[in-house]
């Protein structure tokens, strides 16, 4: 049977192709044009929804050849081997130690419920195994409920590996067999598994010091700031000043902060008051 899928607001309908004409879908001054930036593909899908869900799992997990992804809000071990979410973890193990590559990634930020434990028996021994184990960053809460098979199976929906929701809740899943809709999904599931980082600050441009200055010739008469250094015996005054004219001379701008703190400041000018030697600072 033929499928055809569409979006109304967050969510992915399918219905059979038929049926699709018949409620204006794809149909000529009918259809809502589909957004630009989605990716179509095909896909074959059935529901997996309620207690179907059980079975599909452990079906493709224990036929899968090459490569089993899982990823979970909630998963939550039980205390003997019969629980539905021990099993399935145990048909994680057996298919990682017949040389399927398992993957397992795991929200760690929750809001109303308890956290689920992530340091269990289960998960320890898939760590033993070789299974990567991956707590997402606690920054960001990870809702997905994923199961991609051999990068062409995807079992996707609301169920989390809790007893309650593979046994007794309404929960709605679909099972769909596509390889490039798996890729997808791969994709944004380890993209979204590794945040990218923020690039770091660009250290600061020290601008160019020149190596002399002009200095206006009032400043070295009488009375100019010269004299006034020298009569005063003001060392510190007299290299300060000799600093914030060479700066200007090597800032665009009218204004600008020297920041003092800075390695590249003159140490004789970050020092106490004291003696200074005749040669500081000099240009």
């Amino acid at each position: 049977m033929k499928l055809k899928f569409w979006t109304r607001g967050r969510f992915l309908w399918a219905v059979p192709a038929a049926a699709a004409l018949l409620l204006g879908v794809g149909a000529a001054g009918g259809a809502e044009p589909p957004r630009a930036d989605l990716i179509w593909v095909p896909a074959q899908a059935a529901d997996a929804s309620d207690r179907a869900y059980e079975p599909v799992a452990i079906h493709l997990i224990d036929h899968a050849g090459s490569s089993i992804a899982l990823a979970m809000y909630l998963l939550k071990e039980g205390r003997d081997d019969r629980h539905p979410i021990n099993r399935l973890l145990k048909d994680l193990l057996e298919a990682a130690q017949r040389g399927v590559r398992v993957e397992v990634y795991l929200n760690t930020r929750f809001s109303g419920e308890a956290a689920a434990p992530l340091d269990t028996p289960w998960l320890t021994r898939l760590r033993a195994a070789g299974v990567p184990v991956t707590l997402l960053s606690p920054t960001r809460r990870w809702h997905g409920k994923l199961l991609i098979v051999d990068e062409r199976y995807v079992l996707e929906g609301s169920t989390n590996w809790t007893v309650e929701a593979i046994a007794t809740n309404g929960e709605s899943n679909t099972v769909m067999d596509s390889p490039p809709l798996a890729r997808q999904k791969l994709a944004h599931l380890r993209g979204w598994a590794t945040p990218p980082v923020a690039p770091a600050p660009a250290p600061p441009v020290e601008p160019v010091w020149p190596d002399t200055v002009a200095l206006p010739s009032a400043w070295l008469a009488r009375g100019g700031l010269l004299p006034r250094f020298v009569t005063q015996d003001d060392e510190r005054g007299f290299d300060a000043w000799l600093l914030l004219v060479r700066r200007a001379a090597a800032e665009p701008a009218p204004e600008f902060a020297l920041d003092l703190s800075r390695p590249s400041a003159p140490n004789w000018l970050c020092r106490r008051p004291g003696p200074t030697p005749r040669s500081a600072g000099r240009l």
